[in-house]
């Protein structure tokens, strides 16, 4: 039981803590994004969360070497973030061609 938790967690921050040049893609990716999608499908959601974009930067995160990119002041684990490109609700992790596993690579 406690490894089943244990896995639980490690699928809950897949792309979180990022390297410095992934967190610039992301928010390069994300420019002039007004609304992104927060959607966890290993955690068992069924429905995404529409979040409106007043804010968005790369952070350091004080742990080791890494980074995380921070949407209105808040870290996102991009495994678990979407934004919306070609009438589509895109991952950004799998956008940006980070090792992800169980998201889905659109939404609706």
């Amino acid at each position: 039981m406690v490894l089943l938790l244990s896995l639980s967690n490690v699928m809950a921050d897949q792309a979180a803590y990022i390297t410095l040049e992934q967190s610039k893609e992301a928010v390069q990716l994300l420019e002039g994004t007004q609304q992104v999608r927060f959607f966890c499908a290993p955690c068992g959601e069924t429905k995404s969360e529409l979040v409106e974009v007043f804010s968005i930067e790369n952070v350091n995160t004080g742990y080791e070497n890494y980074w995380e990119v921070q949407v209105n002041n808040k870290g996102i684990d991009l495994a678990y973030t979407y934004y919306h490109v070609d009438g589509k609700w895109r991952n950004i992790a799998i956008s940006l061609n980070i090792d992800v596993h169980g998201v889905p690579d659109y939404i609706r």
